[in-house]
């Protein structure tokens, strides 16, 4: 296998994402799905990080998914081998929605709602137990997808503000400043409610 990799699979790879260059360029290559959550721009590149970060499960071909990825990365020239923009990044977010109970057979499991089958399989195979083939409850899950959208809310409304210097609650109401003269900030940015 390592041979194979070192020798006729590098040469495919460089002559696939040549290929990928010239016919895919841009962004709207990559096709906006449930969890989609990366700015995703050069096809070439990802598509080279992807192959690689699959081989590199093999932990008897890393020397070889080395140099495969070096020569790869200078190939498309988007990146360096040490760039951030060089790193496999999942491009799926994830949200488990734990407990999801099926009214027929009682199954009891979690479901990701961004990349399980049960959920983004073929049409006639969504929402259904993977036991009994039952459909699931979907106003269930929407009643609860709500209320967890509630209480995200109501965390960040009922949070503490402290004072950046010297991180005390602040104690008076209405006031801009702490008495050691720091601003006032919530514990929770909007963006951390997101995940």
């Amino acid at each position: 296998m390592k041979g194979f990799v070192a020798g006729r699979f590098t040469k495919k790879m460089l002559e696939m994402t040549s290929e990928i260059m010239r016919y895919n360029t841009g962004p709207e290559c990559f096709p906006v799905l449930p969890g989609s959550h990366l700015k995703l721009s050069n096809p070439a590149l990802e598509f080279a990080k992807s192959v690689c970060r699959v081989f590199a499960l093999d932990p008897a071909l890393a020397q070889e998914v080395q140099l495969l990825r070096r020569q790869l990365l200078a190939h498309i020239g988007a990146a360096r081998e040490f760039d951030a923009a060089a790193v496999w990044r999942d491009p799926c977010a994830s949200f488990v929605l734990p407990d999801v109970t099926c009214g027929f057979c009682n199954l009891c499991r979690d479901l990701d709602l961004c990349r399980d089958p049960a959920v983004l399989g073929e049409k006639e195979d969504r929402w259904r137990c993977l036991g009994c083939g039952h459909s699931l409850d979907k106003r269930g899950v929407e009643a609860r997808l709500v209320a967890h959208a509630e209480a995200l809310q109501a965390r960040y409304q009922l949070q503490d503000l402290r004072c950046a210097q010297c991180r005390a609650v602040a104690d008076r109401r209405l006031a801009p400043t702490c008495p050691c003269a720091g601003a006032f900030a919530g514990d929770l940015r909007p963006g951390d409610l997101r995940a």
